[in-house]
């Protein structure tokens, strides 16, 4: 069976990229850094730790979701 919604996977990729863009870019990086070096450590260090799981989930399930039969197999096995 197809997949009803076609770039489902496309649009759980897209988003996780810009968000990762989003929280890597200048205003949300000036905010921790008012403080002390340590809260913009640990600022980086959970947002890439966060992007990386995510990233890491989301081609897990796709893995998955591609072992299961192709319909667009022409090969006949």
């Amino acid at each position: 069976m197809a997949n009803p919604i076609p770039f489902k996977g496309t649009i759980a990729a897209l988003s996780i990229c810009c968000s990762g863009l989003l929280l890597f870019n200048w205003p949300l990086l000036d905010i921790p850094s008012h403080r002390a070096g340590l809260s913009t450590f640990l600022f980086l260090f959970v947002v890439w730790l966060v992007l990386i799981f995510l990233l890491y989930a989301y081609a897990r399930k796709e893995s998955q979701n591609n072992t299961t039969d192709d319909p667009h197999d022409t090969d006949g096995t």
